[in-house]
């Protein structure tokens, strides 16, 4: 896929310049059609300039990747990573497991142990006790063994409860509890066992779009960078018509919102971790929404035009990126867990999440500047600039309405009618207790009837 992106690009270089070669000749700036001609030449060679730079990054990443996988091998850096990771999850989930089957295996060799010599002990004096009556003895061996053989039944048919009770021993031991506080690997091996027997159902880019929580994510991706560059063929113009700037000022004007949305990333994924991942897009929409009233002053409020206002829209605009570009991405996620009737993997997920989203961000970052042009040239920068913004609360509304509130009444609705885990946690130990009793009820009488024989 790189090589053929390198190759598309490099065919937009040889466009561009072919361009220029059509700008030089003065026969095309003689036709009637010279505005027009000259309107859309200045057009295709923005686009062109930005598919250079992206030429550019195309084929240092190109020569980055190779020189690594080179060093690495086929698996390339990344695989190579996730490949040392995953051995590393491996040999720890091995070095646990022997661990606790060590510790298991010990405990249930002392049970054993303990029982075998209390019954061989009990028979042995049984034998001991009465010499002259061998009849009554035979009789008394022979009850006393289908008792134990009875509790012996009932221990099989109460593994579990046992079980639990073998286990609680083991995770108090020593080694075992300080292995299972450092991470829970044996639970997620056993997961991934159980989830590999179970058959996948493949994963398609459409089935994002059928969800309507993966298609309004969609909606925000596009949205935020359309936001993020709709002012990059039409926002120079703007500012060297209203306010004279040069193109060295221009650059530092740009600059503040890639200052700002890079600051904001680095709390983005905290914040989203503590709220709401909708509730997040919707404000975060909100406040782009009011920075695009900034950048292009909105002369409906009678806003002046301020070179300052334009950039602290920009700043504004920059920090609130991030929260409509982060969390949309684990909506994407969210949107195929929770699809119904189908079992997708987990990594074809990841994958077909990675994949659709780098596609809708360039999608966002193609449609921007195409939008920001045409309607500038139609109208002017600052309706095109307050238009994007009408954009992004409606979209934010529609969330809002439509998603947000009924998700909140629906988990209200959950938490009433939700049946406590409580009530279901003290039935298990009700039952527990009750195994318990009955077991030392039967080893009681079996004491008791030992003692009346001798």
């Amino acid at each position: 896929m790189i090589r053929i992106g390198c190759i598309f690009n490099a065919i937009a270089a040889g466009g561009f310049m072919s361009l220029e070669y059509v700008n030089s000749v003065q026969i095309f700036h003689n036709s009637k059609f010279s505005v027009q001609f000259s309107w859309a030449l200045d057009f295709v060679q923005e686009l062109f300039k930005g598919l250079l730079l992206d030429w550019f990054g195309s084929v240092v990443g190109l020569l980055i990747s190779s020189f690594l996988s080179y060093l690495v091998g086929y698996q390339g850096p990344f695989a190579f990573c996730e490949k040392v990771m995953k051995q590393r999850k491996k040999s720890m989930v091995m070095n646990k497991e022997m661990v606790i089957g060590f510790q298991a295996n010990d405990f249930y060799q002392i049970q054993n142990d303990d029982f075998e010599i209390m019954r061989n002990n009990q028979i042995v004096e049984i034998e001991l006790s009465d010499k002259n009556g061998k009849k009554q003895k035979e009789e008394t061996v022979f009850k006393l063994r289908s008792k134990i053989e009875r509790v012996d039944t009932e221990n099989d048919l109460d593994d579990k409860s046992i079980n639990v009770d073998i286990v609680k021993d083991i995770e108090d031991s020593p080694r075992a509890e300080s292995l299972m506080n450092n991470s829970g690997l044996i639970i997620d091996d056993q997961n991934d066992k159980l989830e590999t027997s179970i058959p996948k159902d493949r994963v398609h880019y459409l089935h994002i779009l059928q969800s309507p929580r993966g298609l309004m994510a969609c909606l925000d991706i596009i949205l935020c960078c359309q936001m993020f560059t709709f002012c990059d063929t039409s926002l120079p113009y703007y500012l060297e018509e209203e306010f004279g700037f040069n193109p060295s000022i221009v650059c530092l004007v740009f600059v503040a919102q890639s200052i700002a949305f890079v600051i904001t990333c680095l709390f983005a994924s905290k914040l989203t971790k503590r709220f709401n991942l909708m509730l997040c897009i919707i404000i975060a929409q909100v406040i782009q929404g009011v920075s695009a009233q900034l950048i292009g002053p909105n002369q409906m409020i009678q806003l002046p035009k301020l070179y300052w206002l334009t950039i602290l829209g920009l700043l504004i605009n920059g920090g609130a990126s991030s929260m409509t570009i982060i969390p949309p991405y684990k909506q994407l996620e969210i949107a195929l867990f929770e699809f119904k009737g189908k079992n997708f993997d987990h990594e074809a997920i990841k994958d077909t999440v990675s994949g659709g989203f780098n596609a809708l961000y360039d999608l966002g970052a193609t449609t921007g500047p195409v939008f920001g042009y045409y309607v500038t040239a139609l109208t002017d920068f600052t309706f095109t600039s307050n238009l994007q913004g009408y954009l992004l609360f409606f979209v934010s509304l529609i969330q809002l309405l439509f998603f947000y509130i009924p998700e909140k009444l629906e988990e209200n609705r959950n938490k009433v009618i939700k049946i406590k885990p409580t009530t279901i946690a003290s039935e298990q130990n009700l039952r527990e207790q009750d195994i318990k009793r009955l077991q030392q009820r039967m080893k009681d009488q079996i004491d008791r009837q030992i003692n009346m024989t001798q």
